[in-house]
């Protein structure tokens, strides 16, 4: 699926869907000053990388933004003199003593007659009437924040907690500048965590992931967060999920989905058609693991799969036989446990259609008690209206740490999943399988195939690994 794609310094474009450039691209629209937004968002990545640059680089957007109004505002008290020579004269008073940027903008904020109290509020982590601040908390916020962004740079044992290079104070810093040019411009709608780029990876909201109609990596009902990425390149977009941030609670499915990326690579031969990770690992070994797609993601719904002619069909069938198959041969074998329509999205690429296995949520090493966790979870995810009609019907009678047992549901699974597929979206009904497939331009021989692995006596299903090589045959 193509992508319109506008160019704009502070946002990227999927469609028409717009997604800012983290939580201060509103700068750019509000003063049209590139370098001052690009300041900001240099500002903003740092808290990915480096706190300590991150809080100081704070400091010089505030004064940027000192420069930027205090020469307007001069301007309109001045209106026969240059801008050149009144900001010169503001900056002269700063080389030379009898001013400051720190006065510079209390006079800004005060004169601007703008309700600071919230600002105030996360600067000193204080209760603060929004309605009726402490009279000179304005002026203290100010000092304090400069305080705060000079000082970590010259951390000893004197330098108080709250003015020390940490999470919590380059947050802190952060939303707070955050919350006092927002108000001063008027723009912006709240600071948002998951707007902090990571890189030149921007986030996507819940709200632009449901308007992209973007496949969600959890199962429905259950916590945990789908942390999508874009970025712009050369050759257009590229889209990613962070797999967890840990300052955030992740859920139990998500964290299980990670741990299992991060350990493939050392089991399987071939993960061509799986999810992998990059680990990007930060300050305070903090890590941030991002799965890059080969494409834009298309989940596997009715209406994409009845868009497609029989040869993207196919391709798709033949990466999800392929994943599979990679999973059952490793050492010692994996099981997916919940191969359905969800567990796998398309990416459409100049060779044509790649898929990959995008949920391994209940892929768990099946020893001691895990057996029993895995069974109930299995359990949970038959019950839901996407999976009921490609779990076998043994599955959830199954002691979890009979292997055998769970390879053969995973061949039923995926037989089923690929007559969805060559079938554009629908299930077959039984026995017309052969009749329906046929008419796709699918052999004879795929179709009886097809047929054994959703055999209702498990011992008859052939292997995934057979499947694949009599599609790849197509």
């Amino acid at each position: 699926m193509a992508e319109t794609i506008r160019k704009k310094i502070n946002k990227i474009y999927v469609d028409d869907v717009e997604i800012p450039k983290g939580n201060f691209a509103f700068l750019y629209d509000a003063t049209g000053d590139e370098d001052f937004f690009q300041d900001a968002l240099e500002m903003e990545k740092g808290y990915r990388l480096n706190y300590k640059d991150a809080m100081h680089k704070g400091r010089e957007v505030l004064e940027r933004f000192c420069q930027i109004e205090i020469e307007k505002k001069r301007v309109r008290e001045n209106p026969g003199t240059s801008k050149r020579l009144l900001l010169q004269r503001e900056m002269n008073k700063i080389k030379y003593g009898d001013g400051s940027y720190k006065l510079l903008a209390e006079e800004l904020l005060k004169d601007s007659g703008k309700d600071y109290s919230r600002a105030i509020h996360i600067a000193f982590q204080s209760e603060i009437s929004q309605k009726e601040p402490k009279r000179g908390w304005l002026s203290d916020m100010i000092w304090d924040f400069y305080a705060c962004t000079s000082k970590c740079s010259h951390v000893d044992f004197s330098t108080p907690p709250r003015y020390r290079p940490t999470e919590p104070n380059c947050y802190r810093v952060l939303r707070t500048l955050y919350y006092i040019l927002s108000v001063y411009y008027g723009m912006g709608s709240g600071f948002v965590r998951d707007r902090i780029p990571v890189e030149d990876w921007y986030h996507l909201l819940s709200e632009e992931i449901d308007q992209l109609k973007l496949p969600h990596m959890d199962r429905e009902g259950k916590p945990g967060s789908n942390l999508y990425m874009v970025r712009e390149t050369d050759k257009g977009l590229e889209f990613a999920i962070q797999l967890t941030d840990e300052r955030k609670k992740a859920g139990t499915e998500q964290k299980r989905t990670k741990e299992t990326i991060l350990s493939l690579d050392k089991n399987i031969t071939d993960s061509s058609n799986i999810l992998k990770a990059t680990v990007l690992k930060r300050e305070d070994d903090l890590e941030y693991p991002i799965s890059v797609f080969p494409s834009r993601p298309m989940p596997l719904t009715p209406e994409f799969l009845g868009s497609l002619d029989g040869k993207s069909r196919l391709e798709i069938a033949t990466g999800i036989s392929a994943a599979i198959a990679s999973l059952h041969r490793s050492k010692p074998p994996i099981y997916h446990r919940n191969i359905c329509p969800a567990a796998f999205v398309a990416c459409q690429t100049e060779k044509g259609y790649k898929v990959v296995l995008f949920r391994l949520g209940l892929i768990k090493d099946m020893t001691g008690q895990m057996g029993e966790t895995v069974n109930g979870l299995v359990a949970e995810a038959a019950a839901e209206e996407e999976n009921r009609d490609f779990v076998a019907p043994e599955a959830l009678s199954y002691d979890a740490s009979v292997t055998d047992a769970w390879k053969y549901a995973d061949i039923y699974s995926t037989g089923k999943l690929c007559l969805y597929v060559l079938n554009g979206g629908v299930l077959p009904e039984e026995g017309k399988e052969t009749e329906l497939l046929e008419e796709t331009g699918i052999s004879e021989g795929v179709c009886s195939l097809l047929q054994q692995m959703t055999d209702l006596q498990p011992e008859k299903r052939p292997s995934v690994r057979k499947l694949q090589g009599e599609l790849e045959e197509l």
